[in-house]
């Protein structure tokens, strides 16, 4: 086969060793989501997301794995076609950088495919999950720092108190739901934050 004349069988391992090497090592460390170690509030969400993430990450890395583990069984099969060295080890040396380099795109480019993927699994399960605070920090925000329960207070000084305690856990709130559905800080303002939840929450 032409395609052997001018790869070698060291070029040939170095790249099957690159594929399953860093397969091997996307799935033994898995990923890490951002706030897994956040106080939660309800249904533990991070862990949840990362559960879905580290699957369809695991199952894209496997399949590099695999054509890894074709492409040995190829070089086995052909190995009387394949010259043992053909270059130096300059060569070789830049084909490793090279294909260090290359495996680390396509690692960076197989990490964002399998988040998106990922998202449509979890998506719809941190939403259920988080529609009792949503909620509750929507009616919090609505009646001015007061859960409804509660609008028939009279005693100012309570009322402030307790307008506090409330917009303190509905910032919380609020936080670990943006936190968890990849939304950026944005405005300070409840208001504004309730209303941006609202097509995931309102459908």
């Amino acid at each position: 086969m032409t395609i052997f004349k001018k790869i070698d069988k060291v070029i040939l391992e170095t790249i099957i060793l690159l594929a399953i090497g860093l397969s091997l090592y996307a799935i033994l460390t898995k990923a890490y989501e951002q706030g897994i170690n956040d106080p939660l509030y309800g249904t533990d969400i991070f862990a949840l997301k990362k559960e879905a993430v580290d699957k369809y990450n695991t199952y894209l890395f496997s399949g590099l794995a695999l054509v890894g583990f074709i492409l040995q069984v190829a070089v086995t099969f052909f190995k009387s076609k394949i010259i043992n060295k053909i270059y130096s080890w300059k060569v070789y040396f830049v084909v490793f950088i090279s294909g260090v380099a290359v495996f680390s795109f396509l690692s960076s480019g197989l990490v964002w495919l399998g988040t998106r993927l990922a998202k449509q699994e979890w998506l719809p399960k941190v939403i259920a999950a988080q529609v009792d605070i949503y909620h509750v920090s929507k009616r919090i925000v609505i009646n001015r720092g007061l859960r409804d329960d509660q609008l028939l207070i009279s005693d100012q000084r309570k009322l402030q108190a307790i307008r506090k305690i409330n917009f303190a856990l509905a910032g919380r709130y609020l936080k670990q739901i943006d936190g968890v559905l990849e939304l950026e800080p944005g405005s300070a303002d409840y208001n504004s934050r309730i209303r941006r939840l609202e097509r995931y929450f309102e459908k």
